[in-house]
């Protein structure tokens, strides 16, 4: 995760909201590796990310951008935790009908079946196995 690693290797300044690593408390592993990055919306939230999102114009830019971690025929599949942060951020433009489908039927079926979290996880794993053999 890159908040962990500039925590342990580095120590961000931020001037006229961008932040950057600062050359002199900073490591010079984290230097060689995130010292040339700059890192204008590390503190934002999704919510904040949507804003700016539709206020500079970039929906259509935004419909290219991958974040599914277990996608389904090529598709964000709607319940990994990348899918439902897009979901439940205002950002379900983001996702094909199929995965808001998807969504809401493991939402409902998770409020009135407490086992529904095992049906979920049996999903999401056999995906990854899918996926690291190979088989998406």
């Amino acid at each position: 995760h890159i908040l962990k690693s500039i925590d342990e290797y580095g120590h961000l300044v931020n001037q006229d909201r961008v932040y950057y690593l600062d050359r002199e408390k900073s490591t010079e592993d984290g230097l060689l590796v995130l010292g040339n990055f700059l890192f204008p919306i590390i503190d934002k939230t999704e919510r904040d990310m949507v804003n700016l999102v539709k206020e500079w114009g970039f929906e259509d830019v935004m419909k290219h951008i991958w974040f599914c971690h277990t996608p389904v025929k090529g598709e964000p599949c709607g319940v990994c935790h990348p899918c439902e942060v897009k979901i439940e951020s205002e950002m379900q433009w983001l996702l094909p009908n199929n995965a808001l489908q998807r969504y809401a039927c493991y939402k409902n079926k998770a409020a009135r079946n407490p086992f529904t979290f095992i049906h979920i996880l049996l999903i999401k794993v056999s995906n990854k196995v899918r996926r690291a053999l190979g088989l998406f």
